[in-house]
Parts: structure tokens; C-alpha cells; sequence
């Protein structure tokens, strides 16, 4: 711990230049430089306050309807949520939930974490999953309990962390309690920490669907009710392309094939629209511009994902076709009775994706051209499409009040 901190305080001239690089790139603003500084942060409130942090999109997904619950049953907390990214930032500030303050996650610098520390004096810290920052960990648990709820570790993330075995194990015990997200994580979590672990269940399980506008779940509908209509969400590069490749095939054996594509990350859009160009389809960026001949929707936005889980019954996760990707979250197409299939590489999800399989409501490919195989079938059969629906929304509901039991926890923190 001791060479960390000597080594983080070396890197600082570093760290300032990368954030330099991330502002002239538009991944960081003056605003979040500040407060990853403990500069300019937000106004506090007189109340008590629980402090989650959740690094990215998932995450925060995750936290949100925590946050809300607490915040609903609590006139006496205030939360407070970090975040590491803009996009992050961006989701959980659109919910407009009061009584939350949203702040980027201070820089790993134990004189920084100390500054964030006494000007927020939390009276509990909540971290969502398993980022593990030594600083933030070391200095927020001299005084306040610190919870890990959801905790997950990847094939990748497990072999390397073997690697720093003692030094892992050491930040894990540090924990007042970690509930890991499967099984599978609570095995691997037991390797380092074995007696602070507690299995209650997937926290993604107990979280609510996402929301949607149904004006445009109508528009969606009415405008593509003469098509076969395919949905691929969360893709990465290299994805769109093959499943631009895709539809040309399909659409020989599909009449009147749309595709709708919204990559992982929305910045990426300009590249998905120029490879689309490149192939000769005739694609949109909004539904109110389709015309007869539109073969394609591309959406580069966050925050819209219900909308089109609501509106489409068959959905493709990307990052899971190419590997070293892990795939992405399937729960949140299955709690709005979606029709669901993914690649063979889905180890962030594995066991998630295991039991959505022995209860056949998933479907894996291999490959490019069983997933087309795996369409031409779900189109041509509705039977077996709507059985995969409602096997996946049934799946779904399971475990929906570990949520509960997180909150319990958090409170007898505040209240103990």
C-alpha cells in the first residue's frame, strides 16, 4: 500500500496531462476535471449521507432505483452518487431525482480521497460492483463502513487479480461486506476474502424495467408494423459491420427486413453510419424520416434502450460476438418480454446467460451465420418466438427483492 501511494503521488505530472488529453478529446469537462480534484464541488444538504459510487452505464442503472427507494422511505439521507464517466453522469442526471447529488469520483491521491472524504463525511460508502481503487478504499475505511454490492469478477478480471493475490485480498478484507452478483463470483471473491461475503441474489434481478415513452413505442410500432423488424443493441466495432453484412443476406429470405442498430457507445455513431454507407443501405437516424424503403434505424443516444426493448420482440446483445468483449446486460430486454439472443462470448454475464439458457429463454450463436440462421427461424416461427419472450420476462422477475435486503444493510450502517 505504502509503494502505491508513493507511486501515485510520482504520477501525478502524468495524470494531469492525461487529463489535459481527455478534455481536448471531450471524454472529461472543466467541470468534472474540478471535482475529480475535489475542486468545485456540489452544495451539501444538513442530512446524512449514503455514498454510492458506480463507475459506468451499468452501474449506475444498477444504483438508480436503490437510490430512489432509499430516497422515497428516508427524509433524513441524502445520496450522493459518483461516477467515472460523462455518459454515466449524463443517465443518472436525466432521472432528476431529488434529494441525490451527483459528483465525478475524485482522483486516486489519499490527500484528494481525505478533501472528498471531510467535506461529505458519508456515514456509509456503497460501491456498485468491483472497481477497487487502494486510496479510495484505504482512506474511506479508517472511518466509514464500505459496502460492495453486486460484485462481480470477470474470467479476465479473477486471473488477474491472482496475479496480486495478498495485495487483492488485503483491499477485499477492508470491506465491511461484499455481496457478490452470482455463484460463480462467490466462489471466485472467496478465493481472496472468505469471510465477509454474503450470497443474496443478482441485484440486477430486483432492478425495475427500464423506462420508455410510450408515444414513441406507438410511433415505433405503427411505423414498422408492415416489417420484420430485428433489434441490435450495445454493439461494438467490428459488430456493425458483420451485421450490416447480415441483413443483406436475410433480407433475401425476410421480406420487408429493418434493422435497427445502437451501438455501445454513442459516439460511435458517424463510423456506424459511414460503414452503412459503404454497403449501399438505405438507413435513417429517426423513426419520423421512414419511408418505404428505409432498411435501417441507427441510433447513437443513451438512455433509449427501453423504448426499443418495448417496442421490438427480437433483440441481438452486442459484445458478444467478438472476443474479449464479455457481452452486456440481457436482463434488461427480458424484464420488457424480449426475444433474445447473443454471441458465444458472454463471460461477464455467464451465469446469468447459463440459466437464461436452461430455462430456454435465450438463444447463443456461435457465429455471424447462425444468428442469421437463428432470425430466419424466429421470424418464420411465432410460436417458438413468443415462447422465448415470455420464458425470458418470467426469468426475469426472479430474485426481485434482493434489493431489499442491500437496503437493510445500508441502513442498520446509519442507524447501528
Amino acid at each position: 500500500m505504502r509503494i502505491y501511494k508513493i507511486l501515485s503521488v510520482l504520477l501525478l505530472p502524468f495524470v494531469l496531462l492525461c487529463m489535459m488529453f481527455r478534455l481536448f478529446k471531450r471524454t472529461e469537462s472543466i467541470t468534472s476535471i474540478l471535482q475529480r480534484f475535489t475542486i468545485c464541488q456540489n452544495k451539501r444538504s444538513g442530512k446524512q449521507v449514503v455514498w454510492f459510487h458506480a463507475v459506468s452505464v451499468g452501474e449506475v442503472n444498477l444504483a438508480i432505483p436503490l437510490v430512489k427507494k432509499i430516497l422515497a422511505e428516508r427524509n433524513d439521507i441524502t445520496c450522493l452518487v459518483t461516477t467515472a464517466t460523462q455518459t454515466s453522469a449524463k443517465i443518472f442526471k436525466s432521472h432528476g431525482i431529488l434529494g441525490a447529488v451527483h459528483q465525478f469520483l475524485p482522483l486516486d491521491f489519499a490527500f484528494i480521497i481525505r478533501n472528498f472524504l471531510n467535506y461529505w463525511n458519508p456515514k456509509v460508502a456503497v460501491f456498485i460492483e468491483s472497481e477497487l481503487w487502494p486510496n479510495i478504499i484505504n482512506e474511506t475505511t479508517k472511518n466509514i463502513p464500505l459496502l460492495l454490492l453486486n460484485g462481480r469478477l470477470s474470467d479476465r478480471s479473477f486471473k488477474n487479480w491472482k496475479l496480486f493475490e495478498k495485495s487483492i485480498a488485503r483491499l477485499l478484507k477492508k470491506f465491511s461486506v461484499i455481496f457478490p452478483a452470482s455463484q460463480l463470483d462467490y466462489n471466485r471473491f472467496s478465493h481472496f476474502t472468505p469471510d465477509n461475503l454474503e450470497l443474496i441474489g443478482h441485484f440486477k434481478y430486483s432492478s425495475p424495467p427500464l423506462g420508455y415513452s410510450k408515444e414513441l413505442v406507438a410511433v415505433l410500432k405503427e411505423k414498422l408494423k408492415d416489417n420484420n423488424v430485428f433489434l441490435a443493441v450495445s454493439t461494438h466495432n467490428g459488430e456493425e459491420e458483420m451485421l450490416i453484412k447480415m441483413h443483406q443476406k436475410l433480407k433475401k429470405q425476410v421480406p420487408n427486413l429493418f434493422t435497427i442498430i445502437i451501438p455501445r457507445h454513442p459516439n460511435r455513431i458517424e463510423k456506424v453510419k459511414t460503414i452503412a454507407q459503404n454497403y449501399g443501405m438505405s438507413f435513417i437516424t429517426d423513426i419520423n424520416n421512414f419511408q418505404d424503403d428505409s432498411e435501417m434505424l441507427l441510433i447513437g443516444a443513451f438512455g433509449v434502450l427501453g423504448n426499443y426493448f418495448k417496442a421490438v420482440e427480437i433483440a441481438f446483445i452486442g459484445g458478444s460476438l467478438l472476443k474479449n468483449l464479455g457481452g452486456h446486460n440481457i436482463l434488461e430486454p427480458a424484464k420488457l418480454q424480449t426475444a433474445i439472443i447473443v454471441g458465444p462470448y458472454t463471460s461477464n454475464f455467464k451465469e446469468t446467460v447459463d440459466e437464461f439458457q436452461q430455462h430456454k429463454a435465450i438463444c447463443i450463436v456461435n457465429d455471424i451465420d447462425e444468428l442469421q440462421k437463428e432470425l430466419f427461424s424466429l421470424f418464420q416461427d411465432s410460436k417458438y418466438r413468443n415462447q422465448l419472450m415470455l420464458n425470458a420476462k418470467a426469468l426475469s422477475k426472479s430474485n426481485e427483492d434482493v434489493s431489499k435486503k442491500a437496503i437493510e444493510t445500508i441502513y442498520s450502517y446509519i442507524d447501528g
